[in-house]
């Protein structure tokens, strides 16, 4: 369970069962700069994005023209992180549990499994990873919701919906 504030230039987010407590992660607009500020009682930490490990980031769609747009725009925005796609859900499960999964982009509608079953699969393996829904309608933001996504897109995206969604949180 978390609660998040977004702001202008930042997103405020408490996670009460997970990792982080309090953290405020500030961008400069323009420069796509990230910075990310964790607090404590007793002291401030500043990290930036580049003194960290990369971010690693699945996106699954079954339409490969979809899946190929989504992944074009987030390497324009994540530029030194690692994206990896799929067409086939469950090729992505078996990616995912050998592998660190950050960030996951997922179509609801696809064949063989949806993605809120891709969704509950790699977070057995991959319990930290931040998950945005894309879509082509809000219909599922409530099964979303329930599930304790970190963001839902409505398609088309647009490389400002997608900064004011992402979140990067280094690893710990």
């Amino acid at each position: 369970m978390g609660a998040a504030v977004f702001g202008k230039d930042f997103i405020f987010r408490i996670i009460l069962d997970g990792v982080v407590l309090m953290s405020l992660i500030k961008y400069t607009k323009g420069t796509l700069k990230y910075e990310k500020y964790l607090k404590s009682a007793e002291n401030e930490v500043k990290v930036s994005r580049e003194e960290c490990c990369r971010m690693n980031i699945m996106v699954v769609d079954s339409n490969q023209q979809h899946l190929d747009d989504l992944v074009a725009k987030i390497q324009l925005v994540f530029t030194n992180d690692t994206v990896v796609s799929f067409t086939d859900p469950l090729l992505a499960v078996k990616y995912a549990h050998n592998s660190r999964v950050d960030q996951l982009f997922t179509e609801v509608l696809m064949r063989r499994i949806d993605g809120f079953m891709l969704v509950s699969r790699v977070r057995k393996c991959n319990p930290q990873a931040n998950v945005i829904f894309v879509t082509e309608n809000d219909r599922y933001i409530r099964e979303a919701t329930a599930i304790c996504a970190d963001g839902y897109l409505i398609k088309p995206i647009s490389i400002k919906k997608l900064e004011g969604c992402m979140e990067w949180q280094p690893y710990t």
